[in-house]
């Protein structure tokens, strides 16, 4: 969604459905986006698990992107912004989190979110975005 937002934008966006980044390639997109992109902001946007009340949450945070945290795994952080949409419960192991997970939340907050980063990055490179555009 993000892409197509954005398209006639000097913008970089690494990790779609079609090219996702796993945990695997964690470490080696770290190092990647901190040589290529040298004094760039770099913003994380991911899933992730929450508490029963916070389902359908987007949140912004003012720090980098812990991936897997949910999960308990340790695979370091990403970015220095980052934006997380609260897709499912926290559970003890957290198995079957995606069968769990509603796909219409998940497409109605990549659509809030990505009009939210597509709408800051026209407005910053001096282009007014309006709602019409966004699809």
């Amino acid at each position: 969604m993000l892409k197509y937002k954005t398209q006639g934008l000097h913008a970089f966006i690494y990790g779609t459905l079609a090219a996702p980044v796993t945990a695997k390639e964690i470490k080696y997109v770290r190092s990647f986006l901190r040589e290529t992109h040298r004094g760039r902001k770099v913003i994380a946007v991911d899933a992730a698990v929450g508490g029963e009340g916070d389902i359908g949450l987007i949140r912004i945070c003012d720090r980098p992107l812990l991936p897997g945290a949910g999960a308990n795994k340790r695979l370091g952080s990403v970015g220095d912004l980052s934006i997380m949409g609260i897709v499912t419960e926290k559970s003890l192991g957290n198995y079957g989190l995606l069968s769990a997970t509603r796909l219409n939340l998940v497409y109605s907050m990549a659509e809030i979110i990505s009009d939210g980063i597509a709408q800051l990055l026209w407005e910053k490179h001096g282009k007014r975005l309006n709602r019409s555009n966004i699809i």
